[in-house]
């Protein structure tokens, strides 16, 4: 992984600081232009970091970062705080404009249409090969195997969650305009967010918040059922009941 250097840096942040403190304030576009041009001003300097050269994870996902997630250029990011897109109404226009984080989410969609799983043998010493637009099941566990993210530990989800209190304004306000939710409501549920009740799960490892701290297994992951349906339950809480009924099972016949 490249490593930002020490100019790279600082623009880094302070993008960050512009985009968390401005991004959901009701500015004119005249007024957004006008904080552009004064970032630009005092930050980017041509001499000291490549305008052209995208090394900036998108601070609209800094709350989803993913190992393919895209990186962007400190002007692309300054073009889409100009545009400040509004994903519900640009949902029913005739021609879209999109930000980052729905930028992630079509990419993820095209790849599921895109792609179909092949699930017969293939014999290579015939010469057979997987068709094209597929991709094998072995591959697939293979990519899995490599790709798969850990699960976030204690100190990742305290330090998200501390990202979140430290601009508590704009995470409500984005959760609004992203999902319909009470901006009221939203920010006083993020000031009375808690780091010491984040745990960690006994049965994956990950780090994940409660609201009852009796609670010891996370809800993270989707869950399948015996029936092959998603359940209502996480993997974890499946996993975890599983252990217990054999543990109780284990008891009762010794």
């Amino acid at each position: 992984m490249t490593q930002l250097t020490k100019e790279e840096t600082a623009v880094k942040d302070a993008l960050y600081r512009f985009w968390f403190d401005h991004y959901t304030k009701p500015y004119t576009t005249a007024q957004r232009n006008q904080l552009v041009e004064d970032f630009a001003a005092k930050w980017l300097d041509p001499s000291k970091i490549k305008l052209d050269k995208p090394v900036f994870y998108h601070p609209m996902n800094s709350q989803k970062r993913r190992y393919d997630e895209p990186k962007y250029t400190a002007m692309d990011i300054l073009a889409d705080f100009i545009i400040r897109a509004d994903m519900r109404a640009e949902r029913r226009a005739e021609y879209p404009v999109t930000h980052a984080e729905q930028d992630i989410t079509n990419a993820d969609k095209r790849g599921e249409n895109e792609i179909g799983l092949f699930s017969d043998e293939i014999d290579e010493e015939l010469g057979e090969r997987v068709p094209s637009g597929y991709i094998s099941e072995e591959d697939v566990v293979s990519h899995l195997a490599h790709q798969s993210k850990r699960p976030p530990s204690v100190e990742d989800v305290r330090r998200e969650l501390a990202r979140v209190k430290e601009y508590p304004e704009y995470w409500a306000a984005t959760l609004s305009e992203e999902y319909g939710y009470d901006e009221a409501e939203a920010l006083k549920r993020i000031n009375a967010l808690k780091l010491e009740r984040v745990k960690e799960c006994r049965i994956c490892g990950g780090g994940f918040y409660t609201h009852d701290m009796r609670r010891q297994v996370c809800d993270q992951q989707h869950g399948i059922g015996s029936d092959g349906r998603r359940s209502k339950r996480s993997a974890c809480e499946i996993i975890d009941q599983q252990k217990y009924n054999a543990d109780y099972y284990e008891k009762s016949v010794s």
